[in-house]
This record gives structure tokens, C-alpha cells and sequence, in this order.
């Protein structure tokens, strides 16, 4: 009931928009690792590296889904 008025009733989408932002350059860094290397073993450190982010990314997902109400 407290964040019904004006200035404060923008300050929920205004954080989501903002979180954008760290998402984008999240994403742009995992595909940018999933890109081949030069050396032999680079690639596959590389993709279990951006595997290790991304499954580590989506462990948030259940407990998001809960507290947000999606």
C-alpha cells in the first residue's frame, strides 16, 4: 500500500528495466565463449565454462518463479 503513489510506484519497473542490462551482457559473454579457439583444449574449456554459467544462471529460475508469482 505504501508504494501507491507517484514517484514510488515506478521504482519496481524501473529496477527490471535496469536488470536488462546485466542479462544482455550476460548473454553477449556466453555465446562469445561458446566461439571456437585457437589451441585444442581451448574449446572445450570454453564450453564447459559457458555451460558452468549458464546452469549456475538457471538455478535462480524455481526460486524467481516462486517469489515473483510467474
Amino acid at each position: 500500500m505504501g508504494n501507491r503513489s507517484r514517484p514510488t510506484m515506478y521504482l519496481g519497473s524501473v529496477l527490471y528495466m535496469v536488470g536488462l542490462l546485466p542479462t544482455v551482457v550476460f548473454l553477449f559473454g556466453w555465446v562469445a565463449s561458446l566461439r571456437p579457439g585457437k589451441l585444442e583444449g581451448e574449446r572445450l574449456a570454453r564450453y564447459t565454462g559457458a555451460m558452468l554459467i549458464l546452469f549456475t544462471g538457471l538455478m535462480f529460475l524455481p526460486a524467481m518463479s516462486t517469489t515473483h508469482g510467474a
